[in-house]
């Protein structure tokens, strides 16, 4: 599937016809692809029972990180700001809608390190391991502090990704060793990252990312075995 964008100037019209009248905007014609991947997102959805902030956005973010790549969604998808734009606007808006409500723009479209639906999605690829189940695990208990610490720590050159699956994994060990690990010490964990991958490429570290990693937590004194 081909994903389409739509691009900051444009997006202000179709946010004002969105809320402007929802019903009638959701009832204009979808190309067959994007149709069948609207029903798909919204059907699981639909099975997210709880009104707590985060549950809402690590079980969308699962949802939404496996339902597009079925549609052949790639990374060089995810980094362009014009498909989520459209996505937000012209495919699910309702879904963001109930998590944001309609007047919150810069969920929309407005500013794109903020757009909902492209930061859950990189919550979830960054927290990646080896499986749904296993990355389910280690980011259940988290909070949205988490989503922002780590979806905003992107250097000049982009991601680490191994680096960070491994920090979100140790994170998790952490506080199954000490529940009162919390946000304060992963914020500082990111923190220290982002000064020392100025110099330092965590995969030429001694072990690799994972030593890297596991190197952040020492350093701060958090056990992680």
């Amino acid at each position: 599937m081909e994903f389409k964008g739509i691009s900051l100037s444009e997006s202000p019209a179709r946010m004002a016809l969105w809320q402007e009248d929802s019903y009638r905007y959701l009832e204009e014609e979808l190309d067959s692809d994007y149709y069948d991947l609207r029903e798909s997102l919204l059907e699981e959805f639909n099975k997210i029972q709880t009104g707590h902030k985060y549950t809402v956005d690590y079980k969308f973010g699962i949802v939404l990180y496996v339902v597009l790549s079925r549609f052949g969604f790639t990374i060089r998808d995810a980094a362009n700001d014009d498909k989520w734009r459209y996505l937000s606007l012209n495919v699910i808006p309702d879904i963001v809608a109930k998590r944001w409500g309609k007047t919150a723009e810069i969920r929309y479209y407005k500013q794109g390190s903020r757009i909902w639906i492209k930061t859950i999605w990189w919550y979830i690829h960054l927290s990646r391991q080896n499986n749904i189940n296993e990355t389910v695990e280690i980011i259940k208990d988290n909070s949205t502090d988490q989503i922002l610490q780590l979806v905003d720590r992107i250097g000049k050159h982009g991601y680490y990704v191994a680096a960070y699956r491994r920090i979100m994994y140790f994170y998790w060990k952490a506080r199954k060793i000490n529940p009162n690990v919390g946000e304060e010490e992963f914020r500082k964990i990111m923190t220290l990252h982002t000064a020392l991958c100025k110099t330092i490429e965590p995969g030429l570290c001694e072990g690799g990312e994972e030593g890297y990693a596991k190197m952040l937590f020492d350093r701060l004194g958090v056990k992680v075995c």
